[in-house]
């Protein structure tokens, strides 16, 4: 099940985890191999005459991932060979930690002044909200 739309369009930005985890998730999968189980792997016969590096180059040039010379002539596919490759399809990017990091500061300042001002707002003796429904009564 899924977020409706009109949640989903904005609501995945404002969050403040959504930075914080692909900043994590970023940097521990960068550069890290990546190899696939035998189960995950498909398997294909090339074309007669054409090695499965030759016939999968542009392929994995492309899209990510590796070939490699399986059992009876068979070709294995995997379609991730590194971390960032498997990374990229939830759009986690380790070139965004710093950006992720610093936007994370932004929330956290964000909310320190926010409680800050609301805070000296209400003790100061300035309680706008107060203010406003002591008025709407008298009037």
């Amino acid at each position: 099940m899924q977020l409706p739309t009109f949640w989903r369009s904005w609501m995945y930005w404002l969050s403040p985890f959504h930075y914080l985890l692909e900043g994590f998730l970023g940097a521990a999968i960068h550069d890290q191999p990546f190899e696939c189980a035998d189960k995950e792997l498909a398997r294909f016969r090339p074309p007669p005459g054409l090695s499965c590096d030759e016939y999968t180059r542009s392929t994995v040039e492309q899209a990510g991932g590796y070939v490699r010379q399986g059992v009876d002539g068979l070709c294995e596919f995997c379609q991730y060979a590194t971390g960032d490759e498997f990374g990229r399809g939830f759009s986690v990017y380790y070139a965004h930690i710093w950006r992720d990091f610093g936007i994370f500061c932004g929330f956290i300042v964000f909310n320190y002044a926010v409680v800050y001002v609301a805070t000296w707002m209400r003790f100061r003796g300035r309680n706008v909200v107060a203010r406003l429904f002591k008025s709407k009564r008298r009037g």
